[in-house]
Formats: C-alpha cells, sequence, structure tokens
C-alpha cells in the first residue's frame, strides 16, 4: 500500500502560489487537484478521497453554505494538511494539531513537502 500515488487536493486562493505548489507537486509525482474556489476546494474534499491538502489560510477558515462549514473543519483529525499563512494576525484562527502544519510565506516547494510529510508522520492509524 506504500506504492499507492498519493492524491492532493490545492486549494490556494492565489493564482501563482496555486500554479507553483500544482507544478511541484505533479513533478514529485504525486496525484494532483487544484481547486479554483472555496466550494470546489469542498466538493473534492467531500467527494474525494485525499491524502493530503494544501490550502490558504483564508479558504481554510472561511465559512461555507448554510451549515457554515469550514475546509479547515472538514479536514480536522481526517486529512494531513498544510496551510500557507501571509498574515500572522490569521494564525490563532487556523486549527493546530499534530496533523496540521502551516508555512508562512515565502515557501518552497521542498518546505512545503516537508511539512506535509510532518502532517503524515502524525496521523493517527486508521484502525483495521
Amino acid at each position: 500500500m506504500g506504492d499507492r500515488v498519493k492524491t492532493l487536493l490545492i486549494a490556494v486562493s492565489n493564482n501563482d502560489w496555486s500554479s507553483f505548489i500544482h507544478e511541484f507537486l505533479q513533478e514529485k509525482e504525486f496525484q494532483v487537484f487544484t481547486a479554483s474556489s472555496l466550494e470546489e476546494s469542498v466538493g473534492f474534499v467531500k467527494s474525494c478521497h485525499l491524502d493530503g491538502i494544501f490550502m490558504t489560510a483564508d479558504w481554510a477558515v472561511e465559512e461555507f453554505g448554510d451549515s457554515k462549514e469550514t475546509l479547515m473543519g472538514l479536514a480536522k483529525d481526517i486529512i494531513p494538511t498544510v496551510t500557507i499563512i501571509e498574515n500572522f494576525d490569521v494564525l490563532d484562527l487556523v486549527y493546530s494539531s499534530a496533523m496540521h502544519q502551516f508555512v508562512t510565506t515565502p515557501f518552497s516547494g521542498e518546505g512545503l513537502l516537508g511539512r506535509f510529510d510532518r502532517a503524515v508522520q502524525n496521523t493517527k492509524p486508521k484502525d483495521a
């Protein structure tokens, strides 16, 4: 099972960052979905098996729909995530757990991948 290609979601509001991350992860041979909106991000989380999410803080905490869900809330303790933070004022809004890591701007592809690896290593094994 360790040889299965990981499926990752890029839920990044900044188009330049989104393109950079998408290209970097594809070069590393991940299967990558890129959402162009918060609504599309939520759709991917609800309909696909994801091994990880890279998201920007604005989309992570923005409430969606009548149920006031957040992308961070949907991923919480289920999907390893890395949140990109541009402004430290939102740091206290971003959920913190062993399965969640964050990077601040500017960031490198290798830095993102290192944080993702740390989030994956801290994932609790599912009961068989």
